[in-house]
Parts: structure tokens; sequence; C-alpha cells
């Protein structure tokens, strides 16, 4: 709850209550997207009283039904990324319209799905292309280092700045010793050999790494050199840099301060393709473009002449190559309805303890835990648990 307008008596007072609404709408709805993507049908609150300390479950319906309205009224108050008023990591009215285009695209294929569900992600999505300002890096891993954090590629995410709130991906998708230097290192977040094997010959998400002579990409495995020393090693696992900070990493592998991606104007173009050949039955001019656009930075042909069902494949993949590592496969995944299947071809890694066979439609949930089961007996668990 914010305070009325009045009580701060600060200048542009209406306004900062504005862009505080706005955020904590955005907050709201982006949480409960998330939430309910992850254990379903969770319960909804937007107010608080003592009818609501033991909630129940409220329908996937209510909940679409709340984010969308938060996001609608959200990209009304929000400021642009480029506005004067905007505080760089905040949400923006560029992020709520974003993420409503994903909420649309995903209710598309849910149990509350809507016949125009389609049509309007596209349109919101056309609207983040068309108004907001937004556009890709001219290379690939320019969009992850911290010199262009909140730029024109970063429509939202996770902020992570040296020494007060650094990142430790890095560390965590390296051998020990690290192509940085450092005696750090963990590989607990590595790539699957299906990702490492399916990138196009000459794609330059996989092949155009930080090393200066070109000899190890920006996901590598085997031999690998030690830059800081000329050290030569080998890694057993494929790893990657994607996240690398060329300024803090080589001088502290834990200070790093590379942001994690929540939103970027590739996912956008990307989803607008996919939004957009759904709308036309096959694509068009405007769903080439926009999947192009991502493939052209990539040093890749553009793809033409294909039905809808061979447009939606290659996109499944160009989002396989693009958006690695950044949080979304499985959400894309669920809702393609491929989960199973992509499991069972082992997009996991190799040589890490098999993942539990998959049951559909348990395994599209969460279970509850168990101790919110125990504090509220009007929780009910997901089926199957």
């Amino acid at each position: 709850y914010l305070p009325k307008e009045g009580t701060l008596k600060i200048p542009g007072e209406k306004r900062f209550l504005e862009i505080k609404r706005g955020e904590a709408l955005f907050l709201r709805a982006r949480h409960y997207f998330y939430h309910m993507n992850t254990y379903g049908a969770v319960p909804l609150i937007n107010s608080f009283n003592d009818a609501e300390r033991f909630p129940k479950n409220s329908t996937i319906s209510e909940i679409y039904a709340q984010i969308i309205a938060d996001l609608s009224e959200a990209e009304t108050l929000l400021p642009g990324w480029k506005d004067s008023e905007n505080e760089p990591g905040r949400a923006t009215r560029g992020a709520a319209k974003s993420l409503l285009g994903r909420v649309y695209l995903t209710k598309a294929t849910s149990e509350a799905a809507a016949s125009d569900d389609y049509q309007k992600a596209s349109s919101k999505l056309k609207e983040v292309i068309d108004n907001e300002g937004y556009d890709l890096w001219e290379n690939y891993k320019d969009a992850f280092i911290p010199e262009n954090e909140n730029g024109k590629e970063d429509i939202h995410s996770y902020q992570c700045q040296p020494e007060t709130n650094p990142s430790s991906i890095y560390i965590e998708s390296v051998p020990n010793p690290n192509p940085a230097g450092s005696t750090d290192g963990y590989i607990q977040m590595l790539c699957s050999q299906l990702l490492f094997d399916s990138f196009e010959e000459g794609d330059k998400r996989k092949e155009d790494g930080w090393w200066e002579d070109g000899s190890n990409g920006l996901m590598f495995t085997g031999d690998y050199t030690v830059r800081t020393t000329g050290e030569e090693k080998h890694a057993n696992y494929i790893c990657h840099e994607k996240f690398y900070d060329p300024v803090n990493t080589p001088l502290n592998v834990n200070n790093s301060g590379a942001n994690f991606p929540l939103i970027r104007y590739a996912d956008v173009l990307l989803m607008y393709a996919e939004a957009l050949n759904e709308v036309n039955n096959g694509p068009n001019d405007q769903v080439y473009w926009a999947i192009n656009k991502v493939r052209a930075r990539a040093g890749l042909d553009p793809l033409s002449g294909l039905s809808k069902e061979s447009f939606f494949d290659a996109l499944v993949d160009e989002r396989f190559h693009e958006l690695w590592f950044e949080g979304i496969r499985w959400f894309d995944l669920k809702r393609w309805g491929m989960l199973k299947e992509r499991v069972l071809m082992r997009e996991h890694i190799t040589g890490f303890p098999d993942i539990i066979p998959i049951e559909t439609p348990k395994h599209l949930v969460f279970p509850y835990p168990l101790s919110e089961i125990q504090v509220n007996e009007n929780l009910i668990q997901n089926a199957g648990y």
C-alpha cells in the first residue's frame, strides 16, 4: 500500500507515487505469473484481512485476469527506459508491455486460453518493437557485459554490482582454474551435449568467445587456455562464459558485475515472431524480419519459404540457441507441450544424475511445500504429489 497523495510533501509527489504504483503492480504480476507457472493454481491474494490468512487455491483464469489487469495498468504509469524519470534497473513501460506479451503468449496454450491470445500477444510485442526504442547490440556477448547493462537490449534484469551485489553465475559455470585466471570454478551450471551439438556451423552465439585468437568459443569443452598465464588446461564438461565480466572477473572471479537478464529485446523479437506465425497461420514478412534480425547477429543465413509448422520448429531451435541459460527454456517447453519429449532427448547434463522420469501432467508443476500444506488446510496439493 502506498501513501496517499499529499502526505509525502515532496516535489513531483503525484508522479513519484504513480511510478511506485506501477512498479508494485509490475512486480506483483511478474511474481504471480512465475508462481502460477511453477506451482499451478496458487492462492491469489490482493488484499490483507483475516479471511485470507488461510486462502484457498484460485483458478488459473482468475490468476491470469489479475496479472493482465496489473500489467495493463502498470504500463500506463511506468516511464520508458530512456525517460529522465527512469531509475536504471527498475520496471519500465517497455518491461510491462514485454511481460504482458509473454503472458498472452503463455495463456494461449493454457487452460485459460482465449481465441485472441496470440493476437493480443503479437500486438503488445509490436508496441514494444515500434515504440520503446530497444535494439540488439552488434555482438551477442555484448548483451551481457556490465558496460551495456540497462541499455538498449536489456528490458529487465536482475541487477548485479561489484562489491555490493556481485554475481556468482560465472564461477558456477567454469572449471578450476577458469579461463579468467582464478583458481576458483565449480562447474555446477553446465551446458548439455544436446545444446552444444545443435548449433549451426558458424553460429557466433557458440563460437564467438573471449579468447583473442578465437581458439575457444563462448561455449567450450576439452582443451582451453588460462588467459592470464597461458597455461593449457582441459575441461571434461561443456562450460560457458556467457556471463563473463571482462573488467571485474579477471581481478576477482567472485566479484562479477554481470546482470542476469529477465527480459531481453531478442526474446521480444522471437516471441513476436511466434505469436504472429500463429495469427497468420504461417510466417509473413514481419515474422521473418523478427527472427532473421536475431539470426543475422548470430552470423546465420535468413530463413524463408517455411510452412507454419516448419517455422515453429525453427523457432523452437532459435530460442534454444539465443536464450540458453536465461531461465526460460523450461517454461517454453511446458507451454509448447514438449517438456517430456525434450527430457527424453536428454536436454540436461550428461554425466550428472538422471532426473526422475517425466509424468504428465504431474511434472508440469512443482508440489506445494509440505510446510505450506501443514499450516493451511484449505490449500489443495497438486495432483500426484
